[in-house]
């Protein structure tokens, strides 16, 4: 059968090849009409011949077998529009019934004195079986987006959940996977595309310039025609085929493959360890090819370069950092440069797996009582190189994007171009002001303690009130208000599990991270020290006095 579900009549087509192969004058023309009468062995034939040139040619197709314009072959033209068709996945077997007798003969002719030539050339020569521009592309393309979804797990949920529609609302296209094949199609291509513009050959593909993709994916009927005319790596032709017909067929999924693309791209450039200093860069694949081709996917990938070490984006997906409480310091002169020694970063992170989890446990109606995970939590900044959660050199300007250097060689680095809230910046920020005076640790968590008091006595006043948060009942029962050590008895209750990931509710990161702060004896014996711990031991007592009072109307566990 062919793709469309058409009989093909093999034994008619050895015949020809066996004639054409010896040489019989007399046989090849008889065969010929017969093949031509038959349009499945006729579209049977040619994609056999274009998978012979593609393979013969690494990767490519001649422009005698593709262009009507192009006089250096002697391929017929009905031969080339059923090559053009192949490779664009169009229903080749109905093209061939739509030709008159004498078309689909001419065409046949062409296949087979071509196939019969290409096989006799690769019995004499042999074939290159090293990788092709195309097999290059797309493995770039797959290694790109793999690296974009695992650090941005929420835009592969969405992109897969539209994927997914579209799969199940037509079946009948067969749409493989999750949607990462098909934009690894798109992509591989348009780099193709580009590479070929560029005339930059596989060898040296290291050079190619791939955001100038970018204004094709502007426009999604420009990378429709492209994708159309890629000629895909053979051994993907059960991934290529449907996508290029949906595509085809359906320009609502062609430009959300083009907008998924745009964004991935340009998250690409953002985090290009060369770029991280220059506005607008233009990022080559020389920048990041090898490590995304080659190293586990979701790596922030480091690039050497002899003058500045090893640099990599630093780490932000996820991360919050608040706006910092004060101005820059007094008494350093504009845009000094401060370079700051700290033991390690502390961060507040989202965790996108958690709330797919609490996501997922909120629509199943089976789950009776559903297990939630903590969203949000508090862990150490770890080098992506050596996995080392510090001690870091901090590096920059008032306003400046952070520069972090590991011991181990690597610096991360954020965007010269970014927001004024980038998280390098505002953590740059708060690293010179706790620099400049310890105690402004504390100082800046005086504003959050008191807004969680001031949310507490709120809720106090609404009618749906019923106690503090279980949690946080839980906490305050575990802390010992009695101990004149306040961070012993922190310790003891919150059993701290930084560097790793400490995941709580709004109380347990806050005082986990009041902990974290007053842990400092330059923090904890400063004024702004004995004020935030006489301040977290009144929010303590006020709990632990409300928690008594709805005591009675708790029920019990018995476990």
């Amino acid at each position: 059968m062919d793709a469309e579900g058409q009989p093909v009549n093999q034994p008619l087509l050895a015949a020809l090849m066996g004639a054409a192969i010896g040489g019989c004058t007399e046989c090849v023309p008889r065969l010929l009409e017969q093949v031509a009468d038959e349009p499945a062995c006729v579209g049977r034939l040619v994609e056999l011949t274009r998978l012979f040139s593609i393979r013969m040619n690494r990767g490519e197709l001649p422009g005698f077998m593709t262009d009507d314009d192009d006089p250096s072959g002697p391929a017929a033209p009905e031969f080339k529009r059923l090559v053009r068709a192949v490779t664009a996945a169009e229903p080749v077997a109905m093209l061939c019934e739509q030709m008159t007798g004498a078309e689909r003969r001419a065409a046949a002719g062409t296949a087979i004195e071509m196939l019969i030539g290409q096989l006799k050339v690769t019995i004499s020569t042999g074939s290159d079986d090293s990788k092709t521009l195309a097999e290059i592309c797309w493995a770039f393309a797959v290694g790109l987006l793999n690296w974009y979804f695992s650090g941005t797990p929420v835009a592969q949920r969405e992109f897969t959940e539209a994927w997914k529609q579209h799969a199940f609302g037509h079946r009948e296209a067969k749409l493989p996977g999750n949607g990462v094949d098909a934009l690894a199609l798109l992509l591989g291509a348009l780099l193709h595309h580009q590479a070929r513009q560029d005339q930059v050959t596989g060898e040296d593909l290291r050079l190619l310039v791939f955001t100038r993709v970018l204004p094709m994916l502007e426009s999604p009927e420009c990378a429709g025609a492209v994708l159309a005319a890629f000629v895909a790596p053979p051994q993907n032709y059960m991934i290529t085929a449907p996508i290029k017909r949906y595509a085809r067929s359906n320009p609502e999924i062609l430009a959300e493959l083009c907008r998924y693309l745009r964004f991935a791209l340009t998250e690409h450039v953002r985090d290009c360890p060369h770029g991280l200093r220059e506005a607008g860069h233009a990022c080559t694949l020389a920048h990041r090819g090898p490590a995304l081709l080659d190293q586990d996917a979701g790596q922030p990938v480091a690039a050497p370069t002899p003058e500045e070490g090893r640099r990599v984006a630093l780490p932000r997906i996820g991360f919050r950092e608040d706006e910092p409480a004060e101005d820059a310091p007094a008494g350093h002169a504009a845009g000094h440069v401060w370079q700051i020694n700290v033991a390690r970063v502390v961060l507040e992170r989202w965790d996108a797996d958690a709330a797919q989890w609490n996501e997922a446990i909120s629509e199943d109606s089976s789950v009776g009582e559903p297990n939630y995970q903590h969203e949000v939590g508090l862990e150490s900044l770890c080098c992506p190189s050596c996995g080392s959660h510090g001690p870091f050199l901090a590096e920059g300007s008032w306003g400046d994007p952070l520069t972090l250097h590991c011991r181990c060689g690597v610096t991360m680095m954020s965007p010269l171009d970014a927001r004024s809230d980038d998280l390098g910046r505002r953590l740059l920020q708060r690293l010179i002001l706790c620099e400049a005076d310890p105690a402004y640790a504390a100082r800046r968590l005086l504003t959050p303690l008191a807004e969680f008091r001031e949310r507490e006595h709120r809720a106090r006043e609404s009618s749906w009130y019923r106690g503090p948060d279980d949690e946080d009942v839980a906490v305050v029962e575990a802390v010992d208000l009695d101990c004149g050590d306040l961070m012993a008895a922190l310790t003891g209750a919150l059993k701290p599990r930084l560097p790793k990931r400490h995941e709580g509710g709004a109380l347990t990161l806050l005082l986990l991270q009041i902990l974290e702060a007053l842990s400092a004896p330059a923090v904890r014996d400063s004024p702004d020290g004995q004020h935030l711990t006489g301040a977290v031991r009144d929010l303590l007592t006020d709990l632990k006095e409300e928690s008594d009072r709805w005591a009675p109307t708790r029920a019990p566990d018995l476990r």
